[in-house]
């Protein structure tokens, strides 16, 4: 039994100063073979000759996560999360979702005796949740524009202290596995305390600091998350997706999310048909067919065959094609018989046999840069992300097609890529990865297809998905205890943290959402 009651261990040092009113919250873990409840008590308590008052009936209480079980009550986590939960106007814990959402009115009843909360995994936790001013400006505006009541009290945590059981470091705080591996509630928790951070970086224009392809790589990174979390982001992507569908389709003179660049624009293509599948939205998916037809001109052009890399540049790269590979890949699923019989198919087939025959798929199954201008491989980086995008076009083909070769072309490149772009503890790395700009959005390109293969990929074994699994956890927790700082997660996964920007941020986002995918 964990009882704050019984041993509040209260001290101004550890919980803050500003104790203008408290709501003390204790679970008791009941364990049976049909049953585990917890029993939240709420109490008056005084410190320091000061009355703590209980908030004023109506106040929304917003719940920290549950912890682990056989932790001393006083050492309560300060790593709580917040979001308006009631009208899902903002990404929210699973944590608090599991248990109710309750006002002060709700703990009154009874006059004062205890509430009982049923909770439907292993809550052996406490929670203290102190009524004081702490949200950013940003995010109280937020809370207020988006929400139907705007929350009149904000929320702040108390400090934490050393864990004796994870270690003293704030990120090893986390709800852990017997393995030592975040749990997916975890992932799936730390995931929306960084899509609250990025939320900072939106603008009107529907664009993240105006970041044009990287917005659309937020874009589907959001939509990744909603399709198995949708309680916990789906009302703020109800928002997001229309406004940016709405305000961010011009660029460059260009309009309907064409520019200069194929592969740019090929990335919103692939960001709108995975909004299509969490939505089913045919607007998504129009939008996505109309991209493509724009890049579907042009295939074939290069004396080399493929795409070119850029309008009016005579390079041909490898990310433009494996693009344009898994977004025709994709339609083909998802419009078999649209605009006709094998349209998308056929397209894709095409531009895998090219991909597979130019030579830019290396002798160790790395993918380099592109393709010098006599059409042979270019010797370049082997950039994490173009090790990704393929994945997930190949995993596509290996449904639409029924041949297994697919498959096994795409575990041979990812497997490469875990074990060859990763540095002496298993961390994904790229060339340069402290320099920053588009870089940073290079690696969770990988993650998030290695994840893609590892739900929906055929006839993957199971040493291969113990392996994908492996890998995503382990960077994932890394990051969280090396590369992050308030809720920011930097370019350089291994560490020490280097200032985020929405690149760095949307690229971790996406290993968390792996992560969270796998486990």
């Amino acid at each position: 039994m964990l009882s704050l009651v019984d041993k509040p261990q209260w001290d101004r040092k550890q919980w803050g100063t500003e104790s203008t009113s408290s709501t003390i919250i204790c679970m008791e873990e009941r364990t049976s073979e049909h049953e585990r409840s917890a029993t939240a008590h709420t109490r008056r308590r005084t410190e320091e000759g000061s009355q703590l008052r209980l908030p004023s009936e109506g106040t929304q209480v917003w719940f920290a996560p549950p912890h682990d079980p056989l932790v001393d009550c006083h050492q309560v986590d300060g790593q709580g999360y917040y979001g308006y939960v009631g009208k899902d106007k903002l990404p929210a814990p699973q944590s608090q979702r599991r248990i109710p959402m309750l006002t002060m009115g709700d703990l009154y009843k009874g006059s004062g005796e205890c509430v009982s909360l049923e909770v439907c995994d292993v809550c052996s936790a406490y929670i203290v949740v102190t009524m004081v001013n702490f949200l950013h400006t940003t995010l109280l505006a937020l809370v207020a524009s988006n929400s139907a009541i705007a929350l009149p009290n904000p929320i702040t945590y108390p400090v934490p202290k050393p864990d004796p059981i994870h270690g003293t470091s704030k990120y090893q705080r986390r709800g852990l596995t017997l393995e030592g591996r975040a749990t997916r509630e975890t992932y799936a928790n730390e995931a929306v305390a960084g899509i609250i951070a990025l939320h900072n970086w939106y603008g009107d224009n529907g664009l993240w600091d105006n970041r044009w392809w990287n917005s659309a790589n937020v874009i589907t990174m959001l939509a990744d998350f909603q399709a198995f979390a949708p309680n916990q982001v789906s009302g703020y992507t109800a928002d997001i997706y229309p406004k940016t569908l709405a305000n961010a389709p011009s660029w460059g003179g260009f309009t309907g999310f064409i520019n200069d660049y194929y592969d740019d624009e090929l990335w919103w293509c692939l960001a709108w048909i995975q909004v299509f599948d969490v939505t089913k939205d045919q607007k998504y998916l129009d939008m996505a067919s109309s991209i493509f037809e724009d890049a579907k001109k042009a295939w074939g052009e290069p004396s080399c065959g493929g795409l070119y890399w850029k309008k009016g540049d005579r390079a041909v790269n490898a990310i433009e094609n494996e693009l344009y590979l898994s977004a025709a890949a994709k339609l083909a699923n998802r419009k078999p018989s649209s605009p006709s019989g094998g349209y998308y198919f056929n397209e894709a087939i095409k531009a895998y046999e090219w991909f597979f025959n130019s030579g830019m798929i290396n002798d160790e199954f790395l993918i380099n840069d592109g393709l010098t201008a006599d059409c042979k491989n270019n010797g370049a980086t082997t950039w994490s992300y173009n090790q990704g995008v393929i994945l997930g076009g190949l995993t596509e083909l290996s449904w639409s097609s029924g041949d297994a070769k697919y498959t096994t072309l795409a575990v041979n490149i990812a497997t490469a890529a875990i074990t060859k772009l990763t540095n002496a503890d298993g961390i994904l790395t790229d060339a340069c990865g402290t320099c920053g700009g588009d870089g940073g959005q290079f690696k969770g390109v990988l993650t998030r297809n290695i994840q893609f293969m590892y739900n929906r990929a055929n006839g993957l074994t199971d040493a291969t998905k113990a392996q994908f699994k492996a890998f995503l956890q382990l960077n994932a927790d890394t990051v969280w205890e090396k590369d992050q700082e308030g809720n920011y997660l930097g370019p350089v996964w291994s560490g020490p943290y280097i200032k985020a920007d929405v690149n760095s941020q949307s690229s971790a986002l996406d290993l968390l959402v792996a992560a969270a995918g796998v486990s």
